[in-house]
Formats: C-alpha cells, structure tokens, sequence
C-alpha cells in the first residue's frame, strides 16, 4: 500500500569492522563531501551512533521526510553513488542493512520543525504475526495518554528491507539524566488517570498478546557524519 507523502526513511544500519570505526568514519566524511560536492546531493542526511543496547558500535544513517517516488529520481547519480561507498566505506564494513520505515504521525507525537537531540532513545518491538491492529490500537491508547505530561516521540514501521513485523519508538532526549523519565509506575499512572483502570489493565494486556519481544538501544547523533541539516 502507498504510504501517505512525506512518511518514508531510508536508512542504513552499518557494522564496522573490529578495529574500523575510526576509519569507517573517515570514509563516511569522504562520501558525504562528494556527496554534498561533485554529487550535488540535497537530502538532509541524518547519522547515529549506536551508544548502548545490543546494537552498539553501529551506525546509522537516514533521511526522512520522502514518498515512493523520490526514489524514481533521486538526488544523485545511483552508480556513482555506490562507487563513492564501495571506495570509502565499505572496505570498513562487515554487515550493512538497509531498510525503508515509514513513520506513523497518526500515533506519534511529533514536535514541528524540531532540531536534532543529542541522544534518541530507541525501543524495537517484535509483533506476533496478526497483531498489529491490537499494537495500534495500544499506541493509540499511549499517545492520547502522553499527551497529557507534554511527551514527544515518533513511531515507526518497518515497510521493505528490514525485519518483518517490526515496529519502533524513538523518543528525543537531551541527555541521559532525562532518560530516568517517569517510569513504569508513573506511566502506568498516566494511563490509569487518562484510561481508569480498567482501561489501562486492557491496554496492558493488548501490549502483552501482540508483542513477541521487545529491545532498547540508545542513539547518539553525530552531526559531524551529517549533511544538509535544516537551520532548525
């Protein structure tokens, strides 16, 4: 099914070679300078690294904010493109995976032209096959009783290329102190406040038959691996 416009994210999960990650950076800074130089390249690109959780050491870059179709013409000649990264990057890379997510506004709570926060708390769940009206309906719970304490976060689903059945929350954070956040008997609160019991006992247990497995990871932006940032 076509995604509403401006949903879509390509991004790029690299796992450098034991001992590469400063080369593997250096080759990245290349790439983007013929990228944003004899490329011509004009989408913003957006790099993390992986800083905590099973993932770290990786990186990843992504740009957002695209439709099905800027992928007919995109910004820069494809094979040059890929001659750039097998020349610069990829002789620092032992794995590389690269998916298209497709952000869901409707159970996100996105704050408008935000500039990039330090850290991104980054929370994967593995849904039972089947059970994705339930995890929607359980985020649609969440977000109305989020929005009550002022959060921010935006939801993702894994569309082609990566792992099926996937779902992820990204939530900005401007340091690791704000990562304490209010805790399980402080959501749990929220959602009883916003929901009653009953309710949140019921979303509870939705959460509970639809996800098969969940992991956190914790991201940090590198503006210095990043190109064509908006001034905002």
């Amino acid at each position: 099914a076509q995604a509403a416009p401006g949903t879509l994210g390509p991004v790029s999960q690299v796992d450098p070679m034991p001992g590469h990650a400063s080369a593997l950076e250096e080759g990245a800074r290349e790439h983007l300078e013929w990228y944003t130089g004899a490329g011509g390249g004009t989408w913003e690109w957006r790099a993390f690294e992986i800083v905590m959780g099973e993932r770290t050491g990786q990186y990843m870059w992504g740009t957002f904010g695209h439709n099905y179709a800027d992928f007919d013409t995109p910004d820069v000649d494809q094979q040059a493109s890929n001659e750039s990264i097998d020349r610069n990057i990829a002789p620092h890379v032992q794995d590389v995976m690269v998916s298209l997510v497709n952000l869901r506004p409707e159970l996100s709570i996105i704050v408008e032209d935000a500039p990039p926060m330090p850290l991104y708390e980054v929370i994967t769940f593995k849904i039972n096959n089947g059970m994705h009206d339930e995890f929607e309906h359980f985020l649609e719970m969440v977000k109305k009783s989020m929005q009550t304490v002022g959060a921010s976060y935006n939801v993702f689903q894994y569309a082609q290329g990566g792992p099926g059945n996937t779902w992820v929350v990204s939530i900005p954070r401007a340091n690791f102190a704000s990562m304490g956040g209010m805790g399980d008997d402080g959501f749990q609160a929220v959602m009883e406040q916003v929901h009653g019991k009953l309710g949140a006992a019921a979303a509870q247990d939705m959460f509970d038959r639809a996800v098969a497995s969940m992991s956190s990871d914790v991201f940090a932006f590198r503006p210095d691996l990043s190109v064509n940032l908006s001034p905002t």
